[in-house]
């Protein structure tokens, strides 16, 4: 799943929060026992977005984004990906050396994952 901002949201700290918060939702609404791993990346306008993958069944596009609430959700299955740990890392490392990740986390998981 991708989760963009309508908005040009370019701090990592609000947006955090912010994804935090559709996490919460998530929980509630479909599955307890959620397990993500949420990768940070910018758009070339600036904006932060989040390449996220769930453990959870098939979602409508229409009712993630209005759980998410603040801008686009596209949804992918991965299940034609052979070597799921690279595409991961395509993603964690693709942004290593923006200035903008210095000092901040690149990604997000569940505690339980």
């Amino acid at each position: 799943m991708t989760l963009t901002f309508a908005d040009n949201m370019t701090d990592i700290q609000e947006c955090n929060v912010l994804f935090k918060a559709f996490i919460r939702k998530l929980k509630l609404k479909y599955i307890k026992d959620l397990k993500y791993l949420a990768v940070i990346e910018f758009q070339k306008r600036g904006a932060v977005h989040y390449h996220v993958l769930l453990n959870i069944p098939y979602i409508p596009q229409k009712e993630l984004q209005e759980l998410w609430g603040n801008g686009f959700v596209f949804i992918n299955a991965i299940e034609h990906v052979d070597n799921i740990g690279a595409y991961i890392l395509k993603y964690i490392t693709k942004d290593n050396n923006d200035e903008r990740l210095m000092g901040q986390k690149a990604y997000l998981t569940s505690r339980n994952l």
